[in-house]
Formats: structure tokens, sequence, C-alpha cells
């Protein structure tokens, strides 16, 4: 999937079906959470663009926001160094992955929000059919 993030131009990858199932395994907690948090959101309002209450969003979060606090730092970094290695950006004409072998980044502009919104189109493209909880936006 490709999207454009502060005027970069970044390609998501696929995750193998063995990094799938473990992704999957170490977000389970999560997804639970998610479930619990549509709902909520449901019932709160039927119509979306009434959800701009921080509060009611923060509340119908809260679970979501509970399960990742418990994550271990190797489950949560696995997850996200996942993502990370399969993803690329456009460097001129070429496609460049983004992170080092050693791990760091090799784009010093890569901040935090970039990194979590590539952590999520990657978990959506690659858990989208499996996990139909998870939007595809």
């Amino acid at each position: 999937m490709d999207l454009d993030i502060k005027g970069a131009k970044y390609r998501t990858g696929r995750l193998t079906p063995y990094v799938q199932a473990a992704v999957v395994r170490r977000l389970l907690p999560c997804l639970v959470g998610l479930g619990t948090a549509v709902k909520e959101m449901k019932l709160k309002s039927s119509d979306i663009e009434q959800m701009d209450d921080l509060a009611t969003i923060v509340n119908a979060f809260g679970p979501i926001a509970q399960a990742i606090s418990k994550m271990s730092d190797e489950d949560f970094n696995f997850v996200l160094n996942s993502c990370m290695d399969t993803a690329t950006r456009q460097d001129g004409e070429k496609w460049a992955r983004i992170r080092a072998q050693g791990g760091g980044f090799m784009y010093e502009d890569i901040d935090l929000p970039v990194m979590m919104q590539i952590t999520y189109k990657t978990l959506a493209e690659n858990l989208g059919n499996f996990l139909p909880g998870i939007p595809k936006a």
C-alpha cells in the first residue's frame, strides 16, 4: 500500500505468514479492546461526525490503551520492527528500505507519528482479511 506522509512517499510491504501469526498472537489483547472500543463508540453515537467529544473517544479507546500498555517491550518492539522492516520510501527514482540493518532509521525525519502511521497501514494491509476489526483506511 502506498501512502504519503509529511511529503514523503512510503510503501508498506508484506509480512510473511509466520510473522503475521506472531504479530496476531501479540496483538490479540489489543484487538479485543478494539472490538470493545468500536461497540462503545457505536453506543454513544450513530453519527461518526458527532464523535468529536474527546472524553468519549478516550473512554472508548481505553481498553486498547490498557492492552498496549501491558505489552512487554519485547512484544511491542517485535510488532513495530516487523512493520518497519517491510516499509520502503521513495528516494528519487528508487524505493529504499527505511531501516538500516542495525535497526535505526535511514531517514532522520521519521518520527513517532510517521512510524505509527506506517505500522497501522502495514497491519491493516497484512491482517485486514484475517482480522476484520482493523479498518483498511
